[in-house]
């Protein structure tokens, strides 16, 4: 049986529903047939070069996949997971030497960066790389604000519970 080819689409049929995709322009990831399964391959070797994938809420969404980080020992060749907009990564991964699998919540309209950075090209091998596959999707739940009598939050759903929740652990009393 001869193999389709494998476009980078492919890997996200199954959430198109929840997410915009983008592929990085210049360095864009890489389809990876073997017999062990498929995955996408991070693309960039020029010193200070980053493959980036992005990944943007259309509804509230659980997003997750399985990732291979880079095998080099250092953070300067590092994937990180980030929400746009916040300083702190969700993840960084370096030193990799198996599958690892992340998840996350996303409102709608988040935006979500999965990148790898390649700071220099005195190792441009594909173990300086990060590995991505298995990329799912499942629906979340939006927060709403619970309606209220006098000074009595209504709640009735999980979704104003949930708003309750961020209410509360945000300093509103």
């Amino acid at each position: 049986k001869i193999n389709e080819k494998l476009v980078f689409a492919a890997f996200f049929k199954g959430i198109k529903d929840y997410v915009d995709v983008t592929d990085d322009a210049a360095y864009p990831f890489t389809p990876v047939q073997t017999a062990e399964g498929n995955y996408l391959q991070s693309s960039n070797t020029a010193s200070y070069s980053e493959s980036t994938i992005t990944l943007k809420a259309k509804k509230a969404v659980t997003v997750s996949f399985e990732y291979w980080g880079s095998e080099y020992s250092s953070e300067w060749y590092a994937f990180t997971v980030k929400k746009v907009g916040e300083s702190k990564a969700l993840l960084t991964s370096y030193n990799s030497k198996e599958w690892k699998s992340f998840s996350t919540d996303l409102k709608q309209g988040e935006t979500l960066t999965l990148t790898f950075e390649h700071p220099s090209t005195y190792y441009s091998s594909t173990t300086y790389s990060v590995r991505l596959r298995n990329f799912t999707a499942e629906p979340g739940i939006e927060p709403t604000e619970p309606a209220k009598s006098g000074d009595t939050y209504l709640i009735g759903t999980m979704a104003e519970l949930l708003w309750f929740a961020g209410a509360v652990n945000g300093g509103q009393t």
